[in-house]
């Protein structure tokens, strides 16, 4: 049952990504919306999503976890149009799995009028992962050869 209902949420997500045109949007912003709406349209409202997130992590159930979580992360990347076949493919959605599953547990715990405080942690972690990658592209493009100031 887990799994059919996490499928069917996945493919209202990337239905509602195209009935809104997220093309237009900027990649952060389809991955947010993207994130936020997978989370609001969960069928029974935090309380179930609270009794299927403690029935997968029940040891047993640890491999229809991950599959669902791929299917979700992948399903996201899909929806907010990533076309990438080579390492980068994996470590989207390995880093999108990290930012998902952080946010749909701080969503559960989350009191706050129309679950604002949930979407400003969304929003911190996008700009984590951002820094990240801007970091990443500093490091990847500096040389070992290249001439630097001297210090002596």
């Amino acid at each position: 049952m887990l799994a059919w209902l996490s499928e069917r949420a996945d493919l209202r997500t990337v239905a509602a990504l195209e009935a809104v045109g997220a093309d237009g949007l900027k990649i952060r912003d389809r991955i947010k919306l993207a994130v936020r709406t997978r989370i609001e349209q969960t069928v029974g409202g935090k309380e179930s999503v609270r009794r299927g997130v403690a029935m997968l992590a029940l040891p047993f159930n640890a491999g229809l976890a991950l599959k669902l979580l791929y299917r979700t992360v992948d399903a996201i990347w899909y929806g907010a149009g990533d076309t990438s076949t080579d390492f980068n493919f994996y470590t989207k959605r390995a880093t999108l799995a990290g930012v998902y599953s952080s946010t749909l547990l701080y969503w559960l715990n989350d009191r706050s009028e129309g679950n604002e405080a949930s979407w400003s942690f969304l929003d911190r972690r996008i700009d984590d992962v951002m820094r990240f990658e801007k970091l990443k592209a500093r490091i990847q493009d500096w040389q070992p050869g290249k001439s630097r100031r001297s210090t002596r």
